[in-house]
């Protein structure tokens, strides 16, 4: 038995349940998120019709990930997933540093996106307290979760399938009213600026939007997690993972391109989300109170994707002996300890962030950026190692330029003002994840070694 069969066999016992549709439907929870749905209007201002072509080097981008991960996930299905890889390909350190560096990652996000659903709720509920509402989505969304793969894969499929098709009916009626508008006579500041220039001047807008769009693509790894408790063939779980990646590059390309359009034609504006807009347009009535709905359906998506991922990832954490033994238990075919302590801990979070909004949001944007980029860099690299064992090291050229579009990402953050803190905060906290594996790695070695105190018995 090698060292990944291993590993697999330590992280067995959760069923496999879950169709490959259902499978699809994590990923689609995670990715298509709140900036999504906004239309991605930030983008937009920022490089105007341009912003296409950061869109689409992310989704290139995106893709060769998908295909680095569905190879390793068809092959190896556990719930470490990404976290598994890296232990087996890239040493024990990097194994433990990409599990931890996930887990915190999606629980600040959790925590930090969770008063989203306050927000909503002022227009569909105005009278429920904030806190209120935040308290009973996360109690709600671990109880469908601590009831197992089936119960949640439900729930999701029916949140993200209401999403999709809303996401997919704003395409059809931004792409009507763009192009029974007329030509604007003011289009978007950046849009009129890239107007007669060359590419020299438009480069860092659209670096800056790929940089924002490839972040939006993180959520895809959770494929890998749902692969350990899908009822498929490998082939099958492989095609899965990447038509699914397609699928959500092209929805997102989709949105951003009628955005665009919409800005260009004069139609939108940086102060509204054109999904809003486009449902104004339609003249039909509670359109706040449809958004709104919308918005809210949304958040609880992500919301519940992002704790199945968390928390199977504490149970592999748990199962290596790098979290306490009892969260690596399954009750009733899931590991319920695990998700409970995943969501009292986004609590805690939420809890922070109430307290010092600023301060925590972006300190957790900041690690759960370095974090993400930090496993998506894993997965290249494993990739690569896993394909060299194969005696295929030669067909390692998607992993290798994946990798380095990562690295060029990570350090351009450190000049671009909205990206600031991203290395000078997240680096250094996966680099002290490193350090404390290491150090607790040593003291635990040189306790095994120590020898025995010679016992004296007096006469």
């Amino acid at each position: 038995m090698n060292e990944i069969d291993h590993i697999q066999r330590r992280e067995s016992g959760l069923p496999a349940v879950l169709r490959p549709a259902q499978m699809s439907m994590v990923a689609i929870g995670a990715v298509l998120s709140y900036g999504l749905i906004t239309g991605g209007g930030y983008s937009v201002f920022v490089a105007g019709p341009w912003a296409i072509a950061g869109y689409l080097a992310a989704a290139v981008l995106a893709l060769l990930f998908s295909r680095c991960l569905a190879e390793m996930s068809a092959a190896h299905p556990t719930p470490g997933a990404f976290g598994a890889y890296a232990e087996q390909y890239l040493g024990g350190s990097a194994g433990f540093v990409v599990r931890i560096s996930f887990y915190v990652a999606v629980v600040l996000i959790i925590g930090t996106e969770v008063p989203l659903l306050s927000y909503a709720f002022k227009t569909l509920a105005p009278r429920v307290p904030e806190d209120a509402v935040v308290v009973v989505a996360l109690a709600c969304l671990a109880f469908i979760n601590a009831r197992g793969a089936r119960w949640f894969a439900r729930v999701e499929f029916a949140l993200s399938a209401f999403k999709l098709s809303a996401l997919l009916i704003f395409v059809g009626l931004a792409a009507y009213y763009a192009l029974a508008a007329g030509s604007s006579a003011a289009p978007p500041a950046a849009a009129a600026s890239a107007d007669g220039h060359g590419w020299a001047d438009v480069f860092p807008a659209v670096w800056k939007v790929f940089i924002l769009a490839t972040l939006g693509y993180i959520g895809l790894e959770s494929l890998s997690v749902a692969a350990a408790e899908t009822a498929a063939p490998a082939a099958a779980i492989r095609r899965q993972m990447r038509l699914t990646a397609w699928a959500i590059a092209g929805v997102s390309l989709a949105v951003v391109g009628v955005s665009a359009a919409l800005a260009y034609r004069g139609v939108s504006h940086i102060g509204m989300p054109p999904f809003f807009l486009v449902l104004r347009l339609t003249g039909l009535p509670w359109m706040g109170f449809v958004f709104q709905a919308i918005v809210a359906v949304t958040v609880l998506s992500v919301l519940n994707s992002l704790l199945y991922c968390a928390s199977r990832m504490l149970f592999s954490l748990a199962r290596a002996g790098q979290a306490p033994r009892r969260l690596g238990e399954i009750h009733a075919g899931s590991p319920a300890l695990a998700v409970v302590a995943t969501a009292l801990l986004a609590g805690a979070v939420y809890a922070a962030y109430r307290w010092q909004p600023l301060l925590a949001g972006t300190g957790a944007t900041a690690i759960a950026s370095a974090g993400l980029m930090t496993v998506w860099l894993s997965v290249f690299a494993a990739c690569a190692r896993f394909r060299q064992r194969r005696g295929a090291g030669t067909r390692a050229w998607d992993a290798g330029a994946g990798a380095l579009a990562l690295l060029a990402i990570a350090a351009s953050t450190w000049a671009i003002e909205i990206f600031h803190y991203t290395l000078r905060i997240g680096a250094p906290s996966v680099a002290a994840l490193w350090l404390l594996h290491r150090l607790s790695r040593l003291l635990r070695q040189r306790k095994r070694g120590k020898p025995r105190a010679a016992v004296q018995v007096s006469t």
